[in-house]
């Protein structure tokens, strides 16, 4: 009898081969699945993005024992013949092309349980010694969760509901991935590993935006050819480092992160993260620790935009953030940057994201409403939660906890000049200087924000540096806002038209050795976050031919922005896009302090009235 059960199943297995039966035929040795979740989004609509890596896909020299299955929805507008917007479709790619394997109603690709049935379909009919599921689109980091479907009001994939999608296709984490990546914005995150650690080994994600351009798909295909032994840890090295190199090409490495983490030590992670909460809690009564932390923070390496022209995604790298606060938290700090180290076992980083260590943490720069009824349902650490609920809405009726011992006044030097009372020193976090010009319609129209004052923080005595320049691309000026400040550098945003479509052009300052003087470096354009929390891609850097309108906020006598804007003088890019200080036309301008506290309500000062006539400076 068992010789004969032995022939039976050999002649079903037979069968099922020649007629194509619906079972599974056994992985081979050493074999690859890889399941891409591409969700088209505007990224395919305006620019064919998720074609372009399919084509890089449809190029490569994929491997015998490797299979490539795809589904496809989330975008009005497919670039790729065969694919179709109106429903959601399964594909593998064989010989070079789309086979396409069945077809579905159309969903939302931002939905749990469509990630679910993708992954399921996956496993169940093209199972491999190792697996790994790649999410392509955009990402809103912790908060906003990935994968955003254009076709169902930019419904998005947030991380409990990637949990329940991959509790419910891995048994509930009985079996694992080899390998989850996010071929997205924002999402190397410790919050992401924590709901992915249960379903898979290792996670490839970056920190910061990604560019269009995405992952190198031809380079990971060619190297699984090659390396298929090498395991999920080679497999992500590589999509790290053809990554950056790609990003090198399109000459946006400078600001490119991508890491890959080892999920077996988040736990390790998230327990010393909780323990370094805990001494969180215990500042909150101790004002001065309290302020130590507030500013220090604003000095961490943060990703994405946090400021109020590109919109906030509130996510710091979390090695750096614990650097910042380590003279506060002492070994507890240094512990978690132990198991950052640990748990992040490669990663790239750009020049201007040299701080960061792989892994971002959610920490409010801005009070967003409602985010943290968000993160109260996916925070690593509860204390780290109350921490939190305590510190950014510790103020809600928004009112400063700064005052000032004598406002604004011009000083027997010609400068503008602030005193804050000293008691209240330490509730400060930040301080701008800002600038508006007075136009021919007589509109106040704002020219920016910057860093650029002198601080006494023993007596409060706050100087400006004013000189009658500012920065302006090609000569022609910008309001921009200063977005970062690191040790080395400056990072700004400036708000304009590129051929008449609205978004931010980024740029940098970097300082020269001697701390005395520096240059800018543009970095190109990125059109921020949306309502919805979606990040937009970075977009590449000015190119001849760009038509460039700067844009400028039509403010209140009391500089308060009104939401309208003015158009400057629009002007054609011709030769390299450079940016330079460049002196203020004739006319009037009005300049004051904006003094920031501890929980980002803001403060104005009196302000002083700037002339300029016939090249000469008049302050009133």
């Amino acid at each position: 009898m068992k010789k004969l059960a032995g022939w039976l199943l050999l002649l079903v297995c037979f069968s099922a081969a020649l007629f194509g039966g619906c079972g599974a035929a056994a992985p081979a040795e050493e074999s690859w699945s890889i399941y891409l979740y591409l969700c088209g989004t505007d990224l395919e609509t305006d620019s064919g993005s998720a074609t372009q890596n399919l084509t890089e896909l449809l190029k490569a020299p994929i491997p015998e024992n490797c299979n490539v299955i795809i589904q496809t929805g989330g975008t009005a507008q497919w670039h790729t013949a065969g694919i179709s917007p109106e429903v959601l479709q399964r594909f593998r790619i064989t010989n070079h092309r789309l086979e396409l394997l069945e077809e579905l109603p159309l969903d939302s690709m931002g939905k749990g349980e469509t990630l679910r049935d993708f992954l399921s379909f996956g496993l169940t009919n093209y199972p491999a010694e190792n697996t790994a599921l790649v999410l392509w689109n955009h990402g809103g980091g912790s908060i906003g969760g990935a994968v955003y479907d254009q076709l169902f009001d930019d419904d998005s994939l947030m991380l409990d509901e990637l949990s329940f999608a991959l509790s419910g296709a891995l048994s509930g984490g009985k079996e694992k991935l080899q390998l989850i990546g996010f071929d997205a914005c924002l999402m190397a995150t410790v919050e992401t590993a924590q709901a992915v650690a249960p379903y898979a080994e290792y996670m490839v994600a970056s920190e910061e935006t990604e560019p269009s351009s995405g992952w190198n798909y031809y380079n990971l295909m060619r190297y699984l050819a090659d390396h298929s032994a090498d395991g999920a840890q080679g497999v992500g090295r590589e999509i790290c480092d053809s990554y950056y190199n790609k990003c090198r090409m399109v000459e946006m490495q400078t600001i490119a992160t991508i890491s890959l983490t080892d999920l077996s030590k988040v736990e390790q992670l998230t327990q010393a993260f909780d323990s370094a909460a805990a001494e969180l809690l215990n500042c909150l009564g101790d004002r001065e620790r309290f302020s130590i932390l507030s500013k220090s923070a604003l000095k961490a390496e943060n990703y994405g935009g946090n400021s109020a022209e590109e919109g906030y995604t509130n996510m710091v790298d979390l090695y750096d953030l614990m650097e910042q606060w380590s003279p506060v938290l002492g070994d507890r700090a240094d512990a978690v940057c132990s198991a950052v180290e640990d748990a992040v076992v490669y990663y790239k980083t750009g020049d201007e994201r040299a701080e960061g260590r792989g892994l971002a943490v959610y920490y409010p720069l801005s009070q967003m409403p409602g985010e943290l009824n968000v993160y109260e349902g996916i925070s690593v650490s509860s204390r780290y939660l109350e921490f939190l609920y305590n510190m950014s809405y510790g103020h809600a009726d928004g009112q400063s906890d700064v005052r000032f011992a004598q406002d604004a006044f011009i000083n027997d030097e010609n400068y503008l000049e602030l005193h804050i009372d000293p008691d209240t020193l330490d509730n400060v976090s930040t301080i701008h200087n800002v600038m508006h010009r007075r136009d021919g319609e007589n509109r106040l129209l704002a020219l920016g924000f910057d860093t650029d004052v002198t601080v006494d923080w023993d007596s409060g005595t706050v100087t400006d540096h004013f000189s009658g320049y500012w920065p302006a691309l090609n000569g022609h000026h910008l309001s921009m806002s200063v977005i970062e400040e690191g040790e080395d550098y400056n990072l700004y945003s400036a708000l304009v038209l590129k051929n008449g479509e609205r978004t931010n052009l980024r740029f940098r300052y970097v300082w020269d050795a001697d701390g005395e003087g520096g240059h800018y470096e543009v970095i190109g354009y990125w059109d921020g976050i949306s309502g919805s929390g979606m990040s937009a891609r970075p977009s590449g850097q000015p190119q001849q031919g760009d038509v460039i309108t700067p844009l400028f906020e039509i403010c209140a006598e009391d500089g308060a922005g009104t939401g309208e804007y003015a158009e400057g003088e629009s002007f054609t890019i011709e030769g390299a896009a450079v940016i330079d200080d460049a002196p203020l036309p004739e006319g009037e301008y009005l300049y004051r302090f904006d003094v920031i506290d501890l929980f980002g309500n803001s403060r104005l000062s009196e302000s002083a009235l700037l002339t300029c006539e016939d090249d000469e400076w008049y302050i009133s």
